[in-house]
Order: C-alpha cells, then structure tokens, then sequence
C-alpha cells in the first residue's frame, strides 16, 4: 500500500490515523488488513471509500486509533518484563 495522504491527532489520550492511499490489487487489500487486525497497537482498523484510480490501482482510505501505549517510551519500558 502506498500512501498520498497521512494524518495524525493525538486529543485527550486517544490518538488517531487517518490515511488515504492507493493499492494494487483487493487481494493485497486483505493481506493489509489482516496485518492491521493482527497489530495489538492498531486499533479499530477500517478500510473504507474503494474506487478505482485513472492508474488501475484501488484507491482507499484507512483510519485506527492507535494505542497510547505505543507512544510513550516510558509506558513500553515499564511493561516490559525484567530478565
């Protein structure tokens, strides 16, 4: 997947993705969503808006919510278990 447009908003504690893009096939589609869905930092991923670009591809938007988690390094070296 190829992106043209990428967004992030970080408000209140729940931060945001929002991505418009272009992919080749729907095939290609599904294995990206199953990447996403298999994520544990992704949440609510969504695929939304297909059509079908003037260059063949399938243009789509996407939009998560990301785990804040991911996103303080002092919340990821906490829950990391100690050897």
């Amino acid at each position: 997947m190829r992106f043209t447009e990428f967004d992030y908003v970080n408000k209140g504690n729940n931060p945001t993705l929002s991505i418009v893009g272009e992919i080749q096939t729907y095939n290609a589609l599904a294995e990206q969503q199953d990447i996403f869905l298999k994520n544990e930092f992704i949440k609510n991923p969504v695929f939304s808006n297909f059509n079908l670009g003037d260059n063949g591809y399938i243009l789509v938007n996407f939009s998560a919510n990301i785990d804040p988690n991911l996103l303080s390094y002092k919340k990821m070296i906490e829950s990391m278990p100690l050897n």
